[in-house]
This record gives structure tokens, sequence and C-alpha cells, in this order.
């Protein structure tokens, strides 16, 4: 016998709000206008607003007459989108099976995850605990079907509290005692039902299909199997993202550059919570300003090393946040604040010494060069990368510390000095033997390099490794065509 399915119901009854006053002083009267036949009237408004006698369905005219200074906002459903998936990130830890509806909701299948937490009750205690990390107001609902689950969560915020987050099991006779107008129909229907005498889900249940169908068609009949259970609505099912990618923006335009950080911390707690990165690590950050009039500034703050962002990275960006907007200036009020990582890197698995004593991140020399790049630039650092040539001289070059690389394809070179002279420099000889203010030692070699013929600089040497007799160790080669001895370079 299969246990009827378990669907869970996250519903963010205020989030095309929110996406614009989370970012703005709660006393700030707020609201979203929409348009009804040509008319400008109040959609959504907050706290603020409301305590001053805003409503919705308000024209704008008449909330501008009773607070003047009422900061009034279209509707943005491309950030609202951009936030919906942003808490469907969140929510994977919940449950793989995501699905995204109406801007404003998450239907989550949650069966196959509920033998982990015993019972429903636990899990709507992890659920409860878990919402401490989103900022957004939720209803959350649980039933046998996704459509229902939605409409419980609907009702439940309707004649709930101000409850930031509140939580639900109910079984499917509760859908019996739902108002009609929850239900996705036109005004026109719902008059009529009403008219006819329906006021509830529970009535519709009562008649049967075929006089239904024959009054409100199959659009309807198709509505109500899905509320029921017994058909699955089409839903567009949400796929993880492979890069992190976060924007906030500002109804309240911010014209210092101290007024970056908050934000910006935000964005990186948000990083820090993204499944995406638990397992990864990165070496660089984008950070995108937006103006009203200017183009779009992007800043790179490049990391010495890979990072992995666990729970003292929001600190230690922050520091570093920090330091780099201490000598730069903002070219106009900023409007929007994005962070980008668009490159990872798998996490390489490291044994720490038991007894060696740990040091702080301050303390350690990644710290110090993340300090200075970002006191300086990306550009002002620069270390050694391996180039594809044999030529000693040619085998690497400079680039920016913050230059993404994959440490998980290590190189695999023979000994050099990193200590290469300009030119090679000749040496004298003494019975067919190399000195050097007296005599050296060939410890090791040859390396034979036979190399540079496409290009014009052809070069056919056997390096040593050799010891003086003061005991330094010195890279010398012997040319195949002239047996003549050189030293190149010098170990440390």
């Amino acid at each position: 016998m299969n246990r009827r399915p378990y669907r869970l119901c996250l519903y963010f009854p205020l989030l095309p709000l929110e996406i614009f006053t989370l970012t703005m002083e709660e006393n700030r009267p707020f609201a979203l206008e929409h348009r009804v036949k040509n008319r400008r009237c109040i959609s959504m408004c907050n706290t603020a607003a409301q305590s001053q006698g805003i409503k919705t369905g308000m024209s704008i005219s008449q909330a501008y007459s009773l607070i003047p200074e009422l900061v009034v906002q279209c509707e943005d459903t491309q950030q609202q989108t951009q936030a919906l998936q942003q808490l469907a990130i969140w929510a994977y830890d919940i449950s793989p099976d995501i699905f995204l509806h109406k801007n404003h909701a998450l239907m989550i299948e949650v069966s196959s995850c509920l033998k982990m937490h015993g019972s429903l009750n636990n899990f709507l205690l992890f659920l409860e605990k878990k919402s401490q990390q989103i900022d957004y107001h939720c209803s959350a609902s649980i039933t046998h079907s996704f459509l229902g689950a939605y409409l419980l969560a609907q009702q439940y915020f309707l004649n709930s509290s101000d409850k930031k987050f509140q939580s639900q099991h109910l079984e499917m006779n509760a859908l019996h005692d739902l108002p009609l107008p929850l239900m996705d129909i036109d005004a026109s229907q719902i008059e009529k039902l009403t008219g006819t005498g329906f006021k509830t889900l529970g009535d519709l249940f009562k008649i049967p299909e075929a006089a239904l169908h024959k009054r409100f068609g199959a659009g309807f009949i198709c509505q109500l199997h899905e509320i029921k259970g017994e058909s699955t609505p089409t839903l567009q099912k949400f796929i993880l993202p492979d890069k992190f990618s976060r924007t906030i923006s500002f109804i309240e335009e911010l014209e210092q550059v101290e007024q970056l950080i908050f934000p910006l911390q935000r964005l990186l707690s948000e990083l820090c919570n993204d499944p995406l990165v638990r397992q990864k690590t990165l070496r660089q950050l984008k950070i995108t300003l937006g103006f009203r009039e200017e183009k779009n500034e992007h800043l790179l703050l490049g990391l010495s090393q890979n990072r992995q962002a666990h729970s003292a990275f929001v600190k230690e960006m922050v520091a570093l946040l920090r330091l780099k907007f201490s000598n730069y200036t903002l070219q106009a009020p900023v409007i929007l604040l994005s962070l980008d990582v668009e490159h990872f890197f798998p996490l390489q698995q490291q044994s720490d010494d038991l007894f060696a004593p740990q040091k702080s991140s301050k303390e350690s020399p990644e710290a110090l060069l993340d300090q200075l790049q970002a006191r300086l630039g990306p550009n002002a650092l620069q270390g050694m990368s391996a180039q594809e040539d044999h030529r000693p001289d040619r085998a690497f070059s400079l680039q920016s510390l913050s230059c993404n690389q994959d440490p998980a394809t290590p190189l695999l070179l023979p000994e050099r000095p990193l200590w290469l002279l300009k030119e090679p420099r000749p040496l004298m000889m003494i019975d067919q033997q190399p000195r050097m203010n007296g005599p050296i030692q060939l410890l090791k070699g040859p390396e034979r390099i036979a190399s540079g013929w496409w290009d014009h600089a052809p070069i056919q040497r056997d390096y040593f490794i050799a010891r003086h007799h003061n005991g330094a160790l010195y890279w010398i080669f012997q040319t195949l065509e002239e047996k003549r001895w050189y030293l190149h370079g010098i170990f440390s």
C-alpha cells in the first residue's frame, strides 16, 4: 500500500515589499503601487505606512495627502524572481525537489526526507530553526498536495499574527473550510459561485464534477483535482546554479563608501550559507556597483590562495573590504550592489599536525598578502606562473596572485632555482672541469634541455646541480656543441 506523499509550501506573502524594505529604516513609510483601470493604487505597504493610515487599494494621490514623504515604488518582478531563487538555494537543505510558484512561493517534496527527522513534528521544529537564517516573512504548510498546501499557507498567514515564521501540518479535510477567493479563478467566476450560495471549497467538493464542468469549464475542474491531490500541477523545477550571484537594490541612494559594508556583509553571509560552495573553495570576489546614470563599476577582491567560505570567512572578507575601500571614492551614489563568484575549485582536504600550535589567519603569510593586495590593488603583488616552455628563462612568467588556478593539478617539475641570472655567466675550466673561485662538485644531472627551434632561439644544454666548496648550490649547464660551462641559477 503506497503512502500519500507529503508536500510542503513555503509562502512568502510580503516578498514583493521586503526586497525593498530590508535595506531601509523600519520607521520609513514605504508602499508598492499597481494600476487598476489606469488608476494608480497602493498594492502593499510596510508597517510604518499602515500606522499612518495607508491601506491596500488606496489611490496614490490620497496616500500622498496622508504622508507627503511616503516612498512609492513599482513592483520589481525581476528582483522578486531572483530573491525567490535565493530562497530556493537556502531551502536546498530541506529537500532537492524544489519548485518555484508564482514568484512568491516554494513547493517542496518532503516525503523522502521525513525519515531523517523521525516525525513531522520534528521536521517542523527543524524548519522553524532553519527559518532564522532568512529575513523574509514566511508561512509554511504541509499536506498531501502542492496546491492544497499553497492555499492552506495563504489562509494561515491571513488568520495568524505578525510572527515572522509560522508552520503547520494539516490533513486534506482542512481544505473544506478554505474560502473560494483563494482559488486562482476570475473574479466573475467567484461572483457566480458566491451568488449560487457556495462559500468554501467544501461546498464545491459536494457537487458532482459533471455539473461544475458544464458551468465553469475544464480548467476549473483541473484546478480542483490539483487542490485535492488527484493530479499534480505543472511547476517550474529549481536547478542549483553553478555560480554564485546576489544583487541588492537600494531605494535610498548610498553616497558614502562606508555604507556599502553592511549590505556586503549580508551578501557574504549568504555566500557562506550557499550549499553550492560548502565543499568548494574560491579565489576571487567580484563586486558590482550600479549607478543611476553612470555605467556599472566592477571591483575585484583577489585572494592569495584558494579559500573556503567557513564561519570566519565573513569577518575576514569584511576586514579586507574595509582596506580596499579606504582609498576608494564613489563616482556617484550607489543604487545597486552585486556580489559574484564565477569560479569555484574543489576543496583539498589537508591533515594538520596534531601537536603543532595553531596560528590564527591574521598571523599567516597568506593573510598578509590578502591585506596588501586589498590595499594596493590586484596588480600590486605578483607571483610565478608556469608556462608551456622547457627553456628555463621562459618557463615562468609573472601574474597577479588572484588569477584563478585549479590547485587540483599541481605541476611536476624538476628541481630548479628561483633565482636565475639575467644572462648565463661563463665559467672557467681546468682539466675540462668547471670552476668558480675554486672547485665545484656535480651533485645531480644531467637534465638535457633541447628546445626553441621553432622561434629562432634554440638551446641545447645539459644542466647540473653543483655544490661549491663553501656549501652553496648552483645550477650550471654545458652546451652540447661547444662543450662550454655556464652558471645560470643560484639555489636559496
